[in-house]
Parts: structure tokens; sequence; C-alpha cells
């Protein structure tokens, strides 16, 4: 038993150091553009990748920074699954120069006119319900200067605050009230949690049928007509409340109008793998702070970078570089924090200091040189560094720090790659790659603060010996959405 226990142990150390190998990536590029040919033929080479994994996409010589939907789903997605079919054990893709970087907004209003109409009435029927049970809590007005659900979750959430210090019978009586915007579900819940009581809601007959239909039809996302002729809005609203049948009307219009529908190409051939999900926002990714899925060589998700930037003598600089090049202690690493909190910003902005903070305090454990700008001024330091994180100077590049060879930025700020084959833009990606820096992380389009990899997750990663792509997808909140990796994706750390 005891040998038994020692293989079972050896073989689960092994699965769980499944370093992402050379025949695990294939480069996918477009044969139309001669130099994305090149590329991704001098990657394979350097890495020595098996030809068969480079997967060459017809996209037109002129096939630009970004694609339609549509011609993502017939040019890109399509092809490459079905290549992949021929290719087994894949876990990476390399996109390359030559391959779009964004794909646009998906509006298809006209299309779903009648049912974006009757969307739009249900709503607006909801909203006005929602307002009616506020009322009956408060004379105070809705903040005006935020979205109607944030503005609504800060009033309740200060209502909520004033009833937890009242009496057992205040409580009951305003979970009576607040009852239609929580649901069955979610009231009994929120009764046990924050009051600790029990709270009974109104028996639902059809429990067992709600529940079905709203797990059948929750991770749809275009099917707004089985939506509205089998009741799903007003069975969440059964189920969870008015608020949660409010958004998940409101997601629905903003998906239909086009809203919240760009991604980052790589980004969403992250997906490739999964039947049915949303395109309007983001998916979680599985592997964001887990190693086991992260080594799992069968997992769904695949994880994608780009060998791109403002030509092709810096894309190959970066494969050259990134393969030869070696770290070691003592080499400068340089830290650009907001002072978000005595700046009075939000909690999200507070919380990104002290990522940044920590990335910079786990490096320094690893006998690195570090430097950090406290101040909400950008750093003018011009030291080589071999590894940058700071914010923010949205489109505004202003950095003079010398990039080594092999060196990794990470700049957060909105838009930051969504000019990345410029050699005039002002934004930070394609500039970084100008100056010297081999992997950059930035965004295509707006992210979000909270989806952008998280810098001390990441940096911990690289230090632990993770290559750069598995670093990038341990610390990143979400895929199909907005942010990309420029990178080689074995580009590793090695003290």
């Amino acid at each position: 038993m005891k040998a038994l226990a020692f293989l079972i142990l050896l073989f689960a150390a092994e699965i769980s150091c499944c370093e992402l190998a050379p025949e695990e990536i294939a480069v996918v590029c477009n044969i139309d553009a001669p130099e994305s040919l090149s590329i991704a033929h001098f990657y394979a080479q350097t890495r020595s990748l098996p030809e068969d994994n480079i997967i060459q996409l017809s996209l037109g010589a002129d096939a630009g920074k970004s694609i339609s939907r549509k011609k993502y789903i017939s040019d890109v997605k399509t092809p490459v699954k079905a290549a992949l079919s021929d290719i087994s054990g894949i876990r990476c893709l390399v996109t390359v120069y030559g391959v779009p970087y964004k794909i646009r907004p998906w509006d298809t209003a006209e299309k779903n006119k009648p049912y974006l109409e009757k969307l739009q009435k249900l709503r607006k029927r909801l909203e006005a319900e929602i307002q009616d049970v506020l009322s009956e809590l408060s004379d105070a007005a809705l903040s005006d200067s935020k979205p109607f659900l944030m503005a609504v979750n800060s009033f309740l959430y200060k209502e909520l605050e004033d009833a937890a210090r009242k009496d057992r019978a205040f409580q009951l009586e305003f979970m009576n009230k607040v009852r239609p915007l929580y649901g069955s579900r979610l009231s009994r819940k929120m009764a046990r949690e924050e009051f600790g009581i029990k709270f009974y809601s109104p028996n639902i007959q059809s429990a067992f049928s709600d529940s079905e239909i709203y797990e059948q039809l929750s991770p749809k996302h275009s099917s707004y007509s089985e939506k509205l002729r089998r009741g799903y809005y007003e069975t969440a609203e059964r189920l969870y409340g008015k608020l949660e049948a409010y958004k998940a009307c409101r997601d629905d219009i903003e998906q239909i109008k086009g809203i919240k529908t760009q991604a980052a190409l790589d980004s969403e051939l992250s997906m490739l793998n999964f039947r049915s999900y949303r395109i309007h926002g983001s998916a979680e990714n599985e592997f964001f702070q887990n190693i086991q899925a992260l080594d799992n060589q069968n997992a769904k998700t695949l994880m994608v970078c780009r060998l791109d930037g403002p030509g092709e003598t810096i894309i190959k600089r970066i494969i050259s570089n990134s393969a030869q090049r070696m770290y070691y202690p003592g080499e400068k690493c340089v830290f650009d924090l907001q002072n978000a909190e005595k700046a009075g910003l939000a909690d999200a902005y507070v919380q990104y200091d002290s990522y940044i903070e920590k990335a910079a305090e786990i490096f320094r454990k690893h006998g690195c040189s570090t430097l950090i700008e406290e101040t909400a001024s950008l750093t003018d330091s011009n030291a080589e560094c071999m590894f940058y994180a700071g914010w923010y100077s949205p489109g505004n590049y202003n950095c003079r720090l010398n990039f080594i060879p092999g060196s990794i930025a990470y700049h957060i700020t909105s838009f930051g790659a969504s000019e990345l084959r410029s050699r005039k833009s002002r934004t930070w990606c394609p500039n970084l790659l100008k100056n010297g820096a081999d992997a950059v992380i930035g965004s295509a389009a707006e992210p979000v603060l909270t989806a952008m990899p998280r810098p001390e997750l990441f940096a911990g990663a690289l230090l632990d010996g993770k290559t750069l792509v598995e670093a990038f997808y341990y610390s990143k909140p979400q895929n199909s959405w907005t942010v990309l990796l420029v990178g080689d994706p074995l580009m590793k750390l090695s003290y």
C-alpha cells in the first residue's frame, strides 16, 4: 500500500509540473501577408516547433488590426478549430503579425428588432417596479451620476446597514419589503446571512420547472426568442428577484445592440473549445489562480498570445531575445504606483496599487534590485530595466526606462494595445516594444480595471518557473474580453 501511495504521489507531482512544451504550441498566421508567414516560420525554427503546427489562414494582404465578429467566426475560428482536430495536444496558440488583434462590436439590433422592443418594454416595467419598492424603504433619491443598477445597489447597501442596527421585527418588515427585489431564493439567503433570521418567502409551485428553465437558458448567448417564449426573465424574477431579471434583460439588450461585444481576438480564441457562451461581457478564466487547472493538459481553455508589434524587425527581435535571454539576481525592476489611497481614488485603484507593491516585494525577495515610484507621477528613471509594472497616463507614452533584452513591461491603462502596430501612436504597448521590451500586456479596447491581470500573481508565477503565457493566464480573471499578451509564450525568467 505504501508503494502504491508513493506512486500516486509521484504521478501527482508529475502532473503538477506539466510545463508548456514547443510541440504543444500552434502558430496562427496569415498566408496572404508575406511578413506573417516569415515570422511564423522564424518562430517555429527558433523554438523547434513541428512545421505541421503552423496554421495558415487566408485573411487577405490588408487584413488590418480588426475583424468583424462574422468574419472572425468564418475566417479564423472555424478554420483554426478544423486545423486543431488534425494536431493533437495543442495547449497554446500564437497569433502573429498579419492576423487581426481586435474583434469589432457586433450590432444585431436590426435583425433582432422585435425582440429588442419587447426587452426594452420589459426593462422599463422592471425599472418602475424596482423604484416603487425603493420608495417604500426611503424617500432618498437614487444617484443620477451612476448607472441604474449601481445606484440601486448603493441605495440598498445603506438601507441594509441601517436595518442591521434595528430589532428583529424591523428586519422582518425590511425583508418583506425587499423580497420582490431578491426573489424566493436570494431573500431567504440574505435574511440568514445579514440578520441571522429565518425568512419564509411564499412557496413557488413551479420551483422545479423554474430552475430547469433558468439553468437551460442562462448560458445561451443569442436565443432571445426562446427566452421570451419560455418566460426566462419572469423565471429569473421569481427565483432571484426583479434586480436579477433587470440585469438579464439589460445584458441581452446590450448584446443585441453590440455593447460589450468587442474583444481581443486572442482572448476570444481562448474559448475555442467552449460550445456555448455569452459574447456580451467576459467569460471567467478557468486558469485564474488555479495551478491545477493550468497544468491540466486536457483543459478546455487555450492559452493564446501574440507575436506582433510595429514591424517585422521588432517582432523577430522579440523571438530571438526571448529564446536566448537569461535573468540573474540584481537586475533592475521598476514599479510605478498611482498613490491611489492618498488621492482618494476608488477601491479598485487602491487595490491594484497594492498588487503592484506586492509584485515589487516578490522580486525583491528573489534578489532583484527594485525601484518604486510612489507618487501619482510617472517614473522619470532611465535605469536599465528587466521588469516593469505601472500605470496610468492613457494615450500619452512617457517612459524613459532602458529595457534590456528579454525584458517584460506591463503598463495598466485603457487602450494600451489598441494601436499595436503603429509607429506613431502615443499608446503604451507599441512604444514599449519599440523601446526594447520583449513582452508587453495591454488592452485592445476599454478593459475595466478589474479585468486586467493582477501584477503580483503574474510576478509570482514567473518567478515560480512558469512560462510567460502560463503566468499571464494564471493572473488574468477573464477571457473573451479585451486584454492581450505580446511575447514568446515559452519565455521564462531563469535564476
